[in-house]
């Protein structure tokens, strides 16, 4: 994706931050697995993520490379992210301070 974004005919702003988020939250998901987070932290803020990534980041390539709209993926998908984030703060202030 980051390259025919980069180099290719189809070049655009809209896939290049996809390919960046997308990487950006392939890594989170990563890092989620090895945090100290209690289980329904891990699969939350994995879930988040990754339903977050293929909704928002394939919105987004659909709108760039194929030039059409997938409706409310792409806001549908950045609420996910932003849940996922939410599940992963709230997690680990629990495991950091538990009650």
């Amino acid at each position: 994706a980051a390259a025919a974004s980069a180099h290719g005919p189809l070049a655009s702003d809209l896939a290049s931050m996809a390919s960046h988020l997308q990487l950006f939250h392939a890594l989170a998901i990563g890092l989620t697995a090895l945090a100290p987070l209690p289980r329904w932290g891990h699969w939350g803020a994995a879930l988040g993520f990754g339903l977050g990534s293929l909704g928002f980041c394939g919105g987004l390539y659909s709108l760039a490379w194929l030039g059409t709209s997938l409706g409310p993926l792409v806001p549908l998908g950045g609420s996910a992210l932003i849940l996922g984030w939410l599940v992963f703060g709230v997690a680990a202030l629990k495991s950091r301070f538990p009650a």
